[in-house]
């Protein structure tokens, strides 16, 4: 996201970005790294992993197939793309959850959810399309003025 961010600065100057976390102390080492290399934003705690919640709990529990063939050839697509983006990682904590993105209104109101796919790319233009459509909205209703996101 903090890529898309950069890319994108002026759709991003009305919106704040944060991140969550579902646990701490299990790889804190780990958690600063992203944060300083991948996150320079506000990653807050999600104990009661309401947002896991709202995101639908969905866990990494099932494959998309049984064919050999076909898993070793997502595992390398995926080793590549993690490559190619000089990406590092590490399996120390929980990680069958999956997370997403959600986009709030100035309200607090969630108006478009990204539900994260193992192994895929986030989809950053339906993100930013989603951001510029809200961004609209707000300049529209705002009768020019600057208006709070």
């Amino acid at each position: 996201m903090s890529q898309l961010s950069a890319a994108h600065p002026s759709i991003f100057e009305d919106f704040g970005i944060f991140g969550m976390v579902k646990e701490i102390n299990v790889d804190d080492a780990g958690l600063l790294e992203f944060h300083k290399k991948y996150f320079p934003h506000d990653i807050y705690l999600d104990a009661s992993q309401q947002f896991y919640k709202t995101l639908g709990s969905r866990k990494i529990t099932t494959l998309r197939t049984w064919n050999p063939l076909r898993l070793w050839r997502g595992y390398q697509d995926m080793k590549e793309r993690i490559t190619r983006k000089n990406l590092e990682g590490n399996l120390i904590g929980e990680g069958i959850i999956q997370g997403g993105i959600v986009i709030f209104d100035r309200h607090g109101d969630p108006r478009a959810v990204y539900q994260e796919q193992i192994g895929n790319e986030i989809p950053e233009e339906s993100i930013l399309q989603a951001l510029k459509a809200l961004q609209e909205e707000y300049k529209q209703t705002s009768d020019g003025a600057s208006a709070e996101l």
